[in-house]
């Protein structure tokens, strides 16, 4: 997809820090939402169908058509690609010089029955072309390998942290329509425990009933989301505007900001609201959070605590967390990732994205 979600905001940063460079990225979808991609100076194609299988001959044509090519350095950050990738490569159709993967969600905490055994055949038949594997914490590491050992024999795998663009996190001056808010932001699936947020805000409004909850993004499970605040009397004080271009905004004046979700790979949406806010209430969702100086951390599933974190972080005004937050943010700037990036895999200027 060329939406905008944390792995493709990942690889677009990355693709940013090359514009200099020659950067093609083919999305394996029809291009709806191509204007996100716009702004940059980009070679981006497009397979023009949104069916997989159509959309992957449509690839290997486009790689044919370029089969003269050696790419200096392919980036992935989708299980599924990184293994349709790697299959093509094995069969001798793509060739590289180096060829870089980024693990984007906890596959095997987060899926079951025949979705996971589809992963696990990308794990198998793909990854073997990897030359360096990126996960975004030690724990989704440490549990990707013990899930599927055989990895560690065919992949290098390393741990680098999830950057973030410091020079990005200026846009913040427009207007939000809200006042008195608490804001999330995600897509609208089961893994954002957006359910639990909706409860917890229940709760919340008891004793805070001039506030808002305003929940950015959409998704599959948006209409039950919608029906879940109707049936808990909340739904007037539930804003969800959709898709938001800049979601900094929406940040920087809210009275917290939350990240509900039961698992992630690492939220990347955590770290734009450290940018942007000093209360910040995250769940327990990924590996490395409990780390984050400042953030008030809670256990997953459960909206009590929940909402007590989050009233607590109302009452709080921690605005000594700019100092903790702006450390933290520093060391993950994406120069030092891409520095980190390159002192484990060696690679010359140009190069080629996947998303």
């Amino acid at each position: 997809m060329d939406g905008l979600g944390g792995a493709e905001q990942v690889l677009k940063m990355i693709a940013r820090f090359h514009r200099n460079d020659a950067v093609y990225i083919y999305f394996l979808c029809e291009g709806k939402e191509s204007q996100l991609w716009m702004d940059n100076e980009f070679r981006c194609s497009y397979a023009g169908t949104d069916n997989r299988i159509i959309a992957i001959y449509q690839f290997i044509r486009y790689i044919q058509r370029n089969k003269n090519i050696t790419w200096d350095l392919l980036l992935s950050s989708h299980t599924n690609i990184t293994g349709i990738l790697g299959i093509i490569i094995r069969i001798g159709i793509l060739r590289k010089k180096k060829f870089i993967a980024r693990e984007s969600t906890a596959v095997f905490q987060r899926f079951s029955g025949i979705k996971l055994f589809q992963y696990k055949m990308m794990y198998k038949l793909g990854y073997n072309s990897v030359d360096l594997l990126i996960c975004q914490t030690n724990d989704m590491k440490m549990k990707l390998l013990n899930a599927a050992p055989f990895l560690s024999k065919k992949t290098h795998t390393v741990t680098i942290k999830n950057p973030i663009d410091l020079s990005l996190l200026k846009q913040t001056n427009k207007s939000v329509p809200y006042s008195k808010y608490i804001v999330s932001a995600g897509r609208f699936i089961d893994a954002k425990a957006f359910d639990v947020l909706i409860k917890a805000f229940q709760v919340i409004s008891k004793s805070f009933n001039d506030y808002k909850l305003v929940i950015l993004g959409d998704g599959e499970l948006k209409n039950q989301i919608i029906a879940q605040c109707k049936e808990l009397g909340v739904y007037s004080s539930v804003k969800m505007p959709g898709h938001v271009d800049n979601v900094l905004p929406y940040f920087k004046n809210a009275e917290v900001c939350v990240v509900s979700s039961r698992i992630e790979g690492f939220p990347n949406v955590l770290l734009q609201m450290m940018s942007q806010n000093t209360n910040v209430v995250s769940t327990l969702c990924a590996g490395g959070i409990a780390e984050l100086e400042g953030v008030l951390t809670v256990e997953t599933e459960n909206h009590l605590v929940l909402a007590e974190a989050i009233m607590a972080s109302i009452e709080s005004k921690s605005v000594n967390n700019r100092v903790l937050f702006d450390k933290e943010l520093a060391e993950r700037d994406i120069s030092k990732f891409m520095k980190e990036l390159e002192g484990h895999c060696n690679y010359s200027t140009r190069c080629t994205n996947f998303a």
